[in-house]
């Protein structure tokens, strides 16, 4: 968020409270606000419940951090763990860059991009047991990385769950070398076939009836 904006949402909660606040107390919640990397959703959120709350005093950083990240539920944390876990399984490349000799590579960076810090974090935690991942293991990683993303979503917020369009992995298109190919190919087994298939010789009608009277006389 810009300073000149956050400044104003500032000044909107001192008209509220019934004490203006010192510029050490602004000061500190600002202090706040950047050191918890408080989204712009999220420092609009705790602007709201502090401008409604029945309390008419200046908030606390403590009281400005709880409404503007409140605590979600088991549930709901879970499912966010599991989902971006499932999409690392799922999309590899999207998260790193292919080796032909050690497998996929994936970026601590690429995933914090994508869904924020609380996701970086939490691959962080594991990062080390993706290299050669066996699907025996699968579970337990899932595990490790779910209880990581719990501890770092208290403090960094929720990640982002449904990257932008311009971060999720395109469908790729035709492959324009591998349908060059193919036509060649079938254009060789065409040309093949016209080459060693024998030429059908044409029939005399006439011819054929002798020759199956014939064969009826030393039948009889």
């Amino acid at each position: 968020m810009k300073r000149e904006d956050l400044a104003k949402l500032l000044n909107n909660l001192a008209a509220c409270a019934a004490k203006a606040p010192t510029p050490e107390q602004r000061a500190v919640l600002v202090e706040s606000i950047v050191d918890n990397a408080l989204t712009d959703e999220e420092i609009r959120r705790g602007y709201i419940a502090v401008r409604d709350s029945d309390s008419p005093w200046w908030p606390s950083p403590g009281q400005f951090l709880s409404a503007a990240r409140p605590k979600a539920g088991v549930a709901t944390v879970a499912g966010e763990a599991e989902t971006i876990f499932q999409r690392l399984i799922d999309a590899p490349t999207v998260y790193g860059t292919y080796n032909p000799n050690a497998g996929v590579i994936y970026s601590r960076a690429k995933v914090e991009a994508i869904h924020g810090r609380s996701a970086g974090e939490a691959f962080a935690a594991v990062a080390s047991r993706f290299r050669g991942l066996e699907l025996e293991a699968v579970p337990f990683v899932r595990r490790e990385f779910c209880m990581a993303y719990e501890s770092a979503r208290a403090s960094h917020g929720a990640a982002t769950i449904t990257p932008p369009d311009h971060m999720l992995p395109s469908s790729p298109g035709p492959n324009k070398a591998l349908q060059a190919a193919e036509s060649s190919i079938n254009a060789h087994h065409l040309h093949f076939e016209t080459i060693i298939r024998p030429v059908a010789k044409a029939v005399d009608f006439n011819d054929r009836l002798e020759e199956l009277r014939r064969q009826a006389k030393e039948l009889a």
